[in-house]
């Protein structure tokens, strides 16, 4: 099941993918996750995300860019933990990740506890003081 939450009590913005997409269904699938963390931000300026790609095949690397273009989007993108189904998922998102805020893991425990505890890293106030 694909899905989108919002939740105002931990600050973190859940994005469930169930599936692989097509290129078309990445450029459709990329805007609505714009438009997503955009209304996020604007309730929480220290915004993490969760990604929950777990049961995603390893994806087609045209798939790959118009997700990639949110980093185009977002100049300081938000803290944002990426967790997939297998090593080869991985090697293959580790390929598109250009962010230092941007991490990609096998664990969604791992994926959590690094949310709640990583530095802010390079590049913003607005991430400062993400331990709680």
């Amino acid at each position: 099941m694909d899905g989108i939450i919002f939740s105002p009590s931990t600050g973190i913005l859940t994005i469930t993918l169930g599936r692989a997409l097509s290129p078309e269904e990445a450029a459709s699938f990329a805007l609505e996750l714009e438009g997503a963390v955009t209304a996020a931000l604007a309730r929480e300026p220290r915004l993490r995300i969760l990604f929950d790609a777990t049961r995603v095949p390893v994806q087609p690397l045209a798939s790959f860019s118009p997700l990639a273009r949110l980093k185009d989007v977002f100049p300081a993108p938000p803290m944002t933990a990426i967790v997939l189904g297998s090593n080869l998922a991985k090697l293959q998102a580790n390929r598109g990740v250009t962010s230092s805020s941007v991490r990609t893991f096998l664990a969604m425990a791992e994926a959590r506890a690094w949310l709640d505890t990583a530095d802010a890293g390079p590049g913003g106030d607005r991430r400062a003081d993400i331990r709680r």
